[in-house]
């Protein structure tokens, strides 16, 4: 998949998961065809990042609940009950947000890899390169992760032209 540097660090293996199987599927293999399954693969990745964002607030009052516990008060929770409730509940969440995005996918993934190389014919592997090592460095955010940038890409520029 494209790295996206510290966007969206642990879901990159959903896009991964989600996308090959169904490449294999339906025999994508030119970089046209796969472009805007690429993208829809990463909006399932951000809205994985979003799913999290939500389960680490409702983590937050699952560790009141614990404190209420601890201090002996009404309408606390154990410690093991909602480590239990926290890991299932994101097991469960992740699950269904793949199926519902697996399910998607594979229904307009056929419409998507037609658009994708009727709009994007000339797309090839070294921009997928580019655009993925793009990401990655700026991810990173140092000011010589720029420089190492415009040496890859002016390197990738001199392999094209050979």
């Amino acid at each position: 998949m494209l790295p996206l540097g510290s966007v969206v660090p642990p879901y990159g293996t959903l896009s991964f998961l989600l996308l090959f199987p169904i490449a294999l599927l339906y025999d994508w293999r030119q970089p046209d065809t796969l472009l805007l399954p690429i993208v829809f693969a990463m909006l399932c990745a951000y809205a994985a990042a979003w799913l999290e964002q939500y389960q680490r607030e409702l983590m937050d009052d699952a560790s009141e609940r614990v404190q209420c516990w601890c201090t002996g008060a009404a309408g606390g929770m154990l410690p093991g009950r909602a480590i239990v409730y926290s890991i299932l509940g994101r097991a469960f969440a992740q699950y269904c947000l793949y199926v519902v995005c697996f399910l998607v996918l594979t229904a307009l993934g056929p419409l998507l890899a037609r658009v994708g190389a009727q709009w994007f014919p000339t797309v090839s592997w070294a921009m997928f390169y580019a655009a993925a090592m793009t990401g990655a460095v700026f991810g990173l955010r140092i000011r010589r992760t720029y420089a190492t940038l415009l040496i890859s890409l002016l390197a990738l520029g001199l392999l094209m032209t050979l």
